[in-house]
């Protein structure tokens, strides 16, 4: 009951997602992205194969690729 994907995106700042093709909420992740175009919203999407829900907390590669890109959007 409690997502963006229910709700009104309008007048939202730029969002940037991640998001594994293991990660129980990717299709609602995938939904959200489709819905933002038409509403105006900037979405930056980045979706790793196999990975799961908050995939870039972990020891492994992909978690230091998305914890790098996480730290260049925050203080750009």
């Amino acid at each position: 009951m409690v997502s963006p994907i229910h709700g009104d995106l309008a007048g939202l700042g730029p969002v940037t997602m991640f998001s594994g093709t293991r990660d129980i909420l990717n299709a609602d992740v995938r939904r959200l992205v489709r819905l933002a175009g038409p509403a105006g919203l900037t979405v930056k999407y980045h979706e790793q194969p196999e990975m799961i829900h908050v995939y870039a907390l972990l020891p492994i590669p992909e978690a230091k690729t998305a914890r790098a890109t996480i730290r260049a959007v925050i203080t750009r």
